[in-house]
C-alpha cells in the first residue's frame, strides 16, 4: 500500500511527464536529479514510470505496424485502366504465362476476329443503354459530429438489435470504435459507419471488428459494404483471406467454423458496368479479380471452393439499407429511462415507453444509450463519443468491473432483484418480480443517454425537460445476507453536458462545481466544498431535480464505490425525464451555461412561466 509519503511529489511528476514529451533542459536536468536524490521512495516510483511509459510505446508502434501490414498491398481503388478490360478477363484468376499460352494457340487469330466482330456490332448497343441507365454513385455517409482521432467507426444504427451475451452481457463503451473493438451482434441489424464515409450493415448473429478507418474483419455472420466513389479500396478481412472493394455496394457472408467457415462475396451491378469491383487475396497470396455483378465463394482455407471462382451475382440475400426511423411526437409527461433499454435506435419514444421489459440491460445499440461505462471510473473517459473526458477518481471512482450491465427495474442486468427502496429486506417469495421503475446500476458504473437521439424520436426538440430520480441509493438488501449490512455504500453522480463542455454536476442530489485540468479532463472541484455523507443502506436515500438546458446533448449517470466492493446495488428509483414546455414560450436567452434555459424546467414546473417572458 502506498502512504501519503510514498507518493511522488508535485515536481517530480511534473518532470518525468515534462521528459516524455521531450528532452528536458539543462536546469530541468538538475532538478529532477535533486528530486530523485531526496528518497528510495522517488527514485522507485521514477523507475516504474519509465517502464510503463517503455511498455506502452512498445504498444502504440506495434498497433502502428500491425495497422500498416493490415492495409499492405494495393490499397487504392481500380484504376481507369484495369476499368476498361472486360469482365470476362479481370475476374479471372491471375496467372503467369496464362496470355503467351492463349496466344500461341492455334485458334487465337480465330477468337481475335470473332471478338472483334460481335464487340463492333454490340458497340452501339451498349452504347445506348449506358446513355438511358447511367451507372450509380455512391456518397459517403459523414461523420455527423467530431470524435477522438483514435476511433475509427462508430454505430450510426440499430434495429431489433441484440448483442451477444454468452455467460455475461457486455456492450463497447461508446458508439465510436477503437482499432480492435469488436460488435457481437446476436439478432437484429447494426449500421457502422468507418471514419473514411464507408458504411456496413450487420445482421445478426454477427461478428465485427474494427481494423482501421477504412476496413475491418468478419468473423462470422452477414455484412452489407457500401464504399462510397473516389475512396481508396475499403479492405474486409476474413477468415479465409482478404477482400478489396471498390466504390459500389457488396455483400458478404462468412459462415461460422461449426459451418465450415466459407466467405461468400456478391459485387451488386453497377447499371451496366462490367468494371474491375474489387480483387480477393488468399492465404497462398494468390490474387483474384471479379466485377459488378459477379461473386467469389472461397473455403476457410482460402481455396477456391469446387474450383469455382467466379459465378454471376444471384439474388441478393442481404439488407439493402436500414429501416427507416419511427419518429413520431410523444404526448406523454414523463419518459422512464429503463424502457429505452429494450428497444434499437430506429424506435420512437411511443413505442419505448409502450414497452418495458424487466432486467433488460442498457446497451449502445438501444435507443438514446449513448455509453456504458463498466468499472475504472478513476481514468480518463469518454462521456460519449463526441463528448468531453471525466475522472471520477476525487468522488469515490475506480474499482473493478462487475458481473452486469445497468437494468430497467432491476439492479443489475445479470440479476432477477427489483429495485426497491423500502429499507427492509426481501423474502424468497418477492424476488424475480418488478417492485419499483428505475435504473439500476452496481458501483463504478458510469451509464451517458443522447438526449438529442431521445428528442428526435419523440419530436421533442422544442420541449423543456427535467431529469428526475424519486429515491436514490442502496437498493434493499436479498438473501443470503452479508453479516454487515452497512458495508454497502456508494456516490451518486449525474452530469449534464454538451459535446464540448460539463454544464453542472451533481454529488448525491446537490450541486457542485466541476473545473477542467490541463489535460483537458473535468473532474470535480472539491476545493472550497465537502463532500456529503455517504450514503449507505440504513434507509438513508437521496433525490435528484437536474434541469437540463437546451444546449444539454448528453445525461449522464455514474455510481461510485466508497470503500468497499460487496453488495453496492446502486438504484435511481423513478429515474425520468420529465416534458415540460416549450423554449419557445420564453423570451430570447442566450444559449450558455446560467442563461434562463438552465432554469426554464424548474420554472415551467413551478407555474411562473408568464413571469420569464418580455
Amino acid at each position: 500500500m502506498t502512504t501519503p509519503q510514498d507518493k511522488p511529489s508535485r515536481e517530480l511528476r511534473k518532470l518525468v511527464f515534462r521528459s516524455f514529451d521531450g528532452p528536458l533542459t539543462r536546469d530541468e536536468e538538475l532538478e529532477l536529479q535533486a528530486e530523485l536524490l531526496k528518497s528510495e521512495a522517488a527514485r522507485s516510483w521514477y523507475a516504474d514510470a519509465v517502464s510503463l511509459h517503455a511498455d506502452l510505446t512498445t504498444i502504440n508502434k506495434a498497433t502502428e505496424v500491425c495497422e500498416q501490414a493490415f492495409e499492405q498491398g494495393n490499397t487504392e481503388p481500380p484504376s481507369a485502366g484495369d476499368a476498361r478490360e472486360s469482365a470476362l478477363n479481370a475476374s479471372r484468376r491471375v496467372s503467369p504465362g496464362f496470355a503467351t499460352r492463349w496466344m500461341n494457340s492455334r485458334l487465337a487469330l480465330f477468337a481475335s476476329v470473332l471478338f472483334v466482330g460481335v464487340g463492333v456490332g454490340c458497340s452501339l448497343g451498349l452504347f445506348a443503354a449506358a446513355a438511358l441507365q447511367p451507372r450509380a454513385v455512391f456518397t459517403a455517409n459523414g461523420w455527423e459530429w467530431s470524435v477522438d482521432k483514435d476511433m475509427v467507426a462508430k454505430t450510426v444504427g440499430s434495429s431489433d438489435a441484440v448483442l451477444q451475451t454468452a455467460d455475461v452481457p457486455e456492450t463497447p463503451p461508446t458508439r465510436g470504435l477503437r482499432i480492435g473493438q469488436q460488435v457481437r451482434l446476436e439478432s437484429g441489424l447494426i449500421e457502422l459507419t468507418h471514419r473514411n464515409g464507408a458504411t456496413v450493415i450487420l445482421e445478426g448473429p454477427a461478428t465485427y471488428e474494427a481494423r482501421s478507418d477504412r476496413g475491418g474483419k468478419l468473423f462470422r455472420g452477414k455484412a452489407k459494404v457500401t464504399v462510397p466513389e473516389g475512396l481508396s479500396a475499403f479492405i474486409l478481412a476474413t477468415r479465409a483471406g482478404q477482400f478489396r472493394c471498390g466504390a459500389g455496394e457488396f455483400g458478404v457472408e462468412a459462415d461460422s467454423n461449426e459451418n465450415g467457415g466459407a466467405v461468400h462475396m456478391q459485387a451488386y451491378p453497377k447499371g451496366l458496368s462490367s468494371e474491375i469491383a474489387g480483387s480477393y487475396v488468399g492465404r497462398d497470396d494468390e490474387s483474384y479479380r471479379f466485377a459488378y455483378g459477379e461473386s467469389i465463394k472461397v473455403g476457410d482455407t482460402g481455396g477456391v471452393l469446387d474450383n469455382d471462382l467466379i459465378q454471376p451475382t444471384g439474388p441478393r440475400e442481404f439488407v439493402s439499407r436500414m429501416p427507416e426511423r419511427r419518429s413520431k411526437p410523444f404526448l406523454g409527461d414523463e419518459i422512464p429511462l429503463g424502457n429505452l433499454f429494450d428497444d434499437s435506435k430506429d424506435a420512437s419514444i411511443d413505442e419505448a415507453v409502450a414497452t418495458d421489459t424487466f432486467q433488460s440491460a442498457a446497451e449502445i445499440v438501444d435507443l438514446g444509450v449513448a455509453a456504458v461505462h463498466d468499472g475504472h471510473l478513476d481514468a480518463d473517459l469518454l462521456i460519449a463519443e463526441s463528448g468531453v473526458r471525466i475522472n471520477l477518481s476525487n468522488v469515490g471512482g475506480g474499482g473493478p468491473k462487475v458481473k452486469g450491465l445497468p437494468a430497467n427495474d432491476a439492479y443489475r442486468s445479470t440479476s432477477a432483484v427489483g429495485i426497491r427502496t423500502t429499507g427492509r429486506e426481501f423474502l424468497e417469495n418477492e424476488l424475480g418480480q418488478r417492485c419499483e421503475e428505475g435504473v439500476g446500476m452496481s458501483a463504478n458504473e458510469m451509464l451517458t443517454f443522447d438526449l438529442d437521439e431521445i428528442r428526435k424520436a419523440g419530436q421533442l426538440e422544442d420541449r423543456i425537460m427535467t431529469f428526475v430520480s424519486d429515491r436514490v441509493g442502496i437498493n434493499d438488501r436479498e438473501p443470503p445476507a452479508t453479516p454487515h449490512p452497512l458495508m454497502a455504500s456508494a456516490r451518486f453522480i449525474v452530469l449534464v453536458s454538451s459535446t464540448d463542455t460539463i454544464l453542472a454536476g451533481y454529488i448525491d442530489g446537490d450541486l457542485y462545481p466541476v473545473h477542467m485540468t490541463s489535460d483537458e479532463v473535468y473532474t470535480f472541484d472539491l476545493s472550497a466544498h465537502k463532500l456529503p455523507r455517504i450514503i449507505r443502506r440504513d434507509g438513508t436515500f437521496t433525490s435528484f431535480d437536474v434541469p437540463l438546458p437546451r444546449e444539454a446533448r448528453y445525461l449522464t449517470l455514474a455510481t461510485c464505490m466508497h470503500d468497499v466492493e460487496h453488495d453496492d446495488h446502486s438504484v435511481f428509483s423513478g429515474a425520468r425525464l420529465e416534458i415540460g414546455g416549450r423554449f419557445s414560450e420564453f423570451a430570447k436567452a442566450p444559449s450558455r451555461p446560467g442563461s434562463r434555459d438552465l432554469w426554464a424546467p424548474l420554472v415551467a414546473r413551478s407555474g411562473l412561466l408568464p413571469l420569464f417572458r418580455d
